[in-house]
């Protein structure tokens, strides 16, 4: 029987163009379009101004642009300052069911490396419709025990879903792109103490420049446990701790949610991605719709308000 890593590498390079819903494909064109407009604007903030610095510091093969900026770096540096930007305004959107900004991790690092490869229109928005699957998979599986052992799940799943869509474009095989995999998980990190400062953007920058530089190491031949999303059950040593067991802890996940009705259901068709249209954390998004239409049906002004008391739900 396939393990649930060799499944989700399969879907990756299987998967052609022509068999994806156009309810996918469309939700791919606007996902890629939004992340491309907050990176443009999260381009001049400052968490993405010292990320260029950095890059300009290590220099590298100019193969890729960085949004909003002349500088061409590698692709790994590109796919880094890019995700920065992608969520240095908390606008990007959000994957409930996977616990993560999927979008604002797979699309800076899918692009350099589309533009690397010279990709067409149609190779992008699989890639990164695959990509974005392999990350809401395993980020679907994961939840809600990755989140709440202190794990920022960007950096982990969307490294995941990020080397998946750099292994599709890069034209890797399946043991490449399961070596991919395994590169990317040995790199995932992302401690919930940053949340509130600007390590919350470098998580989704690491987690694209991981995912890149995961598929070039695989490309050259690089080898590592190529089932590396699965341990091994009631293994002694270290062959137990694959990604799950390793970020939730024993038994706290679910295999199967990765895998089931995979090729059928997409997350991207589902509409269960949510944008986010004011730059704060998601589950204040539809208290502050709320308030603002009560204002404009009430006439409130500034005048009229002497505080403001709100509730939200829990996200976990």
């Amino acid at each position: 029987m396939l393990g649930v890593t060799e499944k989700l590498a399969r879907m990756t390079i299987e998967t052609e163009f022509a068999s994806l819903p156009a309810e996918v494909v469309d939700s791919a064109k606007l996902r890629i379009l939004d992340t491309l407009a907050v990176m443009v604007a999260g381009s001049r903030h400052r968490s993405a101004q010292i990320s260029l610095n950095v890059a300009k510091h290590m220099g590298g093969n100019p193969a890729a642009s960085i949004v909003g900026h002349t500088l061409r770096t590698s692709t790994p540096l590109a796919a880094f300052v890019n995700g920065v930007a992608a969520h240095a305004y908390e606008y990007c959107d959000f994957s409930p069911r996977a616990y993560t900004h999927l979008s604002a991790v797979v699309a800076p690092g899918a692009l350099p490396v589309a533009e690397e490869v010279r990709a067409t229109g149609k190779d992008l928005l699989a890639a990164f419709a695959c990509g974005f699957e392999v990350g809401a998979r395993i980020g679907r599986g994961m939840a809600p025990h990755l989140f709440n052992q202190g794990w920022h799940p960007n950096a982990i799943t969307g490294a995941l879903g990020v080397s998946a869509a750099a292994s599709r474009l890069m034209g890797l095989d399946l043991q490449a792109t399961r070596m991919a995999f395994g590169l990317a998980a040995s790199q995932g990190s992302g401690v919930r103490k940053n949340v509130g400062s600007m390590g919350k953007a470098f998580h989704h920058g690491h987690g694209a420049r991981c995912g890149v530089f995961a598929a070039l190491l695989a490309q050259e031949g690089y080898q590592v446990d190529p089932d590396i999303v699965e341990g091994v059950d009631n293994g002694k040593g270290h062959e137990r701790f694959g990604l799950v067991e390793t970020f939730c802890g024993i038994g706290n996940y679910d295999l199967e949610r990765m895998i089931e009705a995979i090729g059928e259901d997409w997350e991207l068709g589902s509409n269960r991605t949510v944008v986010r249209l004011h730059p704060t954390s998601t589950p204040a998004q539809s208290p502050i719709d709320a308030m603002l239409d009560l204002a404009r049906s009430s006439q409130l002004g500034a005048e009229n308000v002497a505080s403001i008391d709100l509730e939200v739900t829990r996200e976990c």
